[in-house]
């Protein structure tokens, strides 16, 4: 492979284009920028610019599993979520735009409140909910749970990044497990980007790549919300709510077994796509009149 940055993104393009990689220039450009240490607009201004032979070589490794379907931000480690840089790693699931939809939700709600507030996140991942809602709300507090003790290290390193680790408490377990014991707190919004997929139901190949408990939740994609539904009142405020994304097609079914489980929904919102991507809800008896 040739050694200045275009002749190696030129040759990079033509090898994921082979192995119908979706945005070949796009991929071969971003695992270049991070091999190298420089900015992508640095390697676009200077093609003439010489790929030293160690990063030539990791390069190429990248390359080859990007064009076996491995995720490019495990390969940069990082993805952009609501304007910041998260770490990611393989043992967190990779933040969608699409999450930002349940941000908004959250950010609309907490603006209504006239104090500090608490949330919960629950099955936290790479902590993007939880930590983007404590950047964008300075007197906010939250706590984050999550299974994986591999992903609460992720999350403690973004809420280090992002200057929020003083309002973030990691705990580990599922759903809302770890405050079921010896505590009465109670907070002010719960929030979750679930698992969501169906075991029987194909994922596009990147996909396989994350982890399957973050991916996967039963025969039908609804488990975790049946956990969720039968143990979060618990730990919500009187005027708490409880916001959730949904997968595609999911969210009538999702507002039925709430509904089951005491749960009124109140809004409903659509991602860019036009897809039913949220629902904010409450528990019955716990909070004000329903619209």
């Amino acid at each position: 492979m040739a050694a200045n940055v275009r002749d190696v993104l030129r040759e990079a393009e033509e090898h994921l284009d082979r192995h119908n990689t979706k945005m070949p220039r796009h991929d071969a450009l971003l695992l270049l920028s991070a091999v190298m240490g420089q900015r992508v607009e640095t390697l676009l201004a200077h093609p003439e610019l010489h790929v030293p032979t160690h990063d030539l070589s990791t390069y190429w490794e990248w390359l080859q599993k990007r064009a076996r379907n491995y995720p490019l931000q495990y390969l940069t480690g990082r993805q952009e979520f609501f304007g910041r840089s998260f770490v990611v790693s393989p043992s967190v699931l990779i933040p969608r735009p699409e999450t930002e939809t349940v941000v908004q939700a959250c950010l609309d709600f907490l603006t209504t409140l006239e104090r500090p507030a608490t949330v919960l996140d629950i099955g936290t991942g790479s902590g993007c909910i939880a930590l983007t809602l404590l950047c964008e709300v300075s007197n906010l507090t939250a706590c984050a749970v999550d299974t994986s003790r591999e992903a609460l290290q992720v999350a403690m390193q973004n809420s280090h990044n992002l200057n929020c680790s003083d309002r973030l408490e990691l705990l580990q377990g599922s759903t809302v497990d770890p405050l079921l014991i010896g505590t009465s707190r109670r907070f002010d919004l719960a929030v979750s980007n679930p698992p969501y997929v169906a075991r029987a139901d194909s994922v596009e190949p990147e996909v396989e790549h994350e982890p399957g408990q973050a991916v996967f939740a039963g025969q039908d994609g609804l488990q975790v919300y049946s956990e969720i539904f039968s143990k979060t009142a618990c730990v919500l405020a009187s005027t708490g709510r409880l916001i959730l994304e949904a997968g595609f097609g999911q969210a009538e079914k999702i507002a039925r077994l709430g509904k089951e489980n005491g749960w009124h929904e109140m809004e409903r919102r659509p991602d860019l796509a036009g897809i039913d991507r949220c629902l904010v809800l409450h528990h019955i008896g716990t909070a004000g009149p329903t619209q």
